[in-house]
């Protein structure tokens, strides 16, 4: 955490907010769960945020702003790709909005790094940027409230170093150096999440789709020429407007950590493909710790009896029938299928050098 990370895609990490619940079937293996159930839970200002619940981590529900964190950007003068709340979801229901306006306002005072937001509360966000709207009363801007809550917050500690914050309103809004971002796991997310992070004002916007557990069709959002209507899922109560802006940036991560789902690589090829067509960046960040190069539903009678008849004699033989190299799966919910593994050494699947070569994609968007 801080000023070294592990993660590709950023060169820091700002844990300015910690403690979240889980949304959706992609927090189900949530790293910042885990380290904070347990390696982190003895760390007093970790303690309560998560704990081990019948031998899995769960978070507890609560959320705390780092206020001792704030002016870490401010620190860094080396230009840095910042992930903002690595250990959380800056849009948590919980995290209050004067709190969010008090970060974005340090971002503005730190242009010359990059920062990256990401969440899964698409909705939060987007109701987050019309409450700041709202509370830009004339002669204030958007940017002023955040740089006023900013202000308010740091002066607390720093005795008024900060007094170039009165100047920051000059910049423009939305930050140039704030990307806003989305976590998209499957079809069903990113319909319900993209739609709302498009209407929200950005001068990039991005998805994380990791862990990728599903197919996404990106093609309708990306890239400035492709737009849609906002009369589709997710998008019946956003205002009245006819076209809105794609995306410009996408990256893809297969999962990792205990109890890694699968991540078909098919699903990796066709949103680099898709990106390719419409001139967007993409960044393949891992294929994680179940990479398949094929995964296919078997035949759904076969598969019924062969499950029932575990052992018998007559599912030997319907086994000997399966390819050498293939693993029948069988997941909660899903139809079995068969799967043929990318057998990797790093057990992230994070080193481009064992990635077959149409998956080598490291691309970054351009801003300034």
């Amino acid at each position: 955490m801080g000023d070294k990370t592990t993660i590709e895609w950023c060169d820091a990490t700002w844990p300015i907010a910690n403690g979240c619940r889980r949304v959706s079937r992609g927090c189900e293996r949530c790293y910042a769960e885990r380290l904070t159930a347990t390696r982190l839970s003895s760390v007093p200002k970790y303690a309560g945020l998560a704990r081990m619940t019948n031998g899995e981590p769960r978070w507890t529900g609560e959320t705390r702003l780092w206020r001792e964190h704030l002016d870490w950007p401010l620190r860094w003068k080396r230009p840095r790709r910042i992930f903002v709340a690595d250990m959380g979801d800056l849009f948590y229901e919980r995290v209050s909005d004067e709190d969010i306006a008090a970060v974005f306002g340090v971002m503005a005072a730190a242009p010359q790094h990059t920062f990256l937001v990401l969440t899964k509360r698409a909705e939060r966000m987007r109701d987050w940027f019309s409450w700041c709207a709202r509370s830009a009363m004339l002669p204030m801007t958007p940017l002023a409230t955040c740089t006023l809550a900013a202000a308010k917050l740091l002066r607390e500690r720093l005795a008024g170093r900060l007094a170039h914050l009165d100047l920051i309103d000059q910049m423009a809004w939305p930050l140039p150096n704030v990307h806003i971002g989305v976590s998209v796991e499957d079809q069903a997310t990113a319909d319900e999440r993209i739609p709302r992070l498009l209407a929200c004002p950005a001068a990039v916007r991005w998805v994380s789709y990791e862990p990728a557990l599903g197919p996404v069709d990106f093609a309708q959002w990306l890239g400035p020429r492709n737009r849609f209507r906002t009369d589709g899922p997710g998008v019946d109560d956003l205002d009245d407007v006819d076209t809105i802006p794609g995306l410009n940036w996408l990256v893809i991560g297969g999962e990792s950590g205990p109890g890694a789902r699968p991540f078909d690589l098919a699903w990796a090829r066709s949103t680099i493909a898709a990106c390719r067509a419409a001139a967007v960046p993409c960044f393949t960040k891992q294929l994680g710790a179940w990479p398949v190069e094929r995964m296919d539903t078997i035949d759904r009678r076969t598969s019924e009896d062969a499950l029932a008849d575990l052992g018998s004699k007559a599912e030997l033989s319907r086994l000997q029938t399966i390819p050498a190299g293939w693993t029948l799966v069988r997941l909660p919910g899903a139809p079995p299928f068969l799967s043929r593994p990318l057998r990797l050494r790093d057990r992230k699947g994070s080193d481009p050098a064992e990635w077959p070569e149409d998956l080598k994609c490291r691309e970054f968007p351009t801003w300034r």
